[in-house]
């Protein structure tokens, strides 16, 4: 069985690298026996998965149970994935300021506050090799003399 390569090429004698990403099996076993048909007279090609790829998502930070998730379909929702975490931890969490971190590298900061809150919730949906990260809190305290009120917490 030729060896998986991550950049979605299979290596196959004869043939080399083939690019295999995206195709069905059966487009696969097609494209080999077109190709092997240089080399060979009527080659019998047959393509099975021997294990499915599992999508994954890492969801990090202020969450209870930080961790790599596993999922069968295509795209997890960013709320099913917090579920997976235990959710969030209310009392530290930024809400404001989450970040959803895509597999290219591309960065983009979710205000889950309002995600949660709102009326028409959107859908947010994880591809696998996301990263969530729900950071925590920053605070500052203001104690002493001051013109007005009281001790206050603000998060900032």
């Amino acid at each position: 069985m030729p060896p998986l390569v991550p950049d979605g090429k299979i290596s196959y004698p004869f043939l080399g690298e083939v690019k295999v990403d995206g195709l069905t099996t059966t487009e696969l076993a097609e494209k080999i026996k077109t190709e092997l048909l240089k080399y060979l007279l009527d080659p019998q090609v047959s393509v099975m998965i021997t294990q499915p790829k599992k999508n994954e998502v890492f969801v990090l930070g202020q969450v209870k149970f930080p961790n790599l998730f596993r999922f069968d379909q295509e795209k997890i929702s960013l709320l099913k994935a917090l579920s997976m975490a235990g959710g969030i931890m209310d009392d530290t969490a930024d809400l404001r300021n989450a970040k959803i971190i895509s597999d290219d590298g591309m960065s983009s900061v979710v205000d889950l506050e309002k995600l949660l809150t709102s009326e028409q919730q959107q859908n947010i949906f994880l591809s696998s090799g996301d990263v969530v990260y729900i950071p925590k809190k920053e605070f500052i305290r203001v104690t002493g003399c001051v013109i007005r009120g009281k001790e206050r917490e603000a998060a900032i």
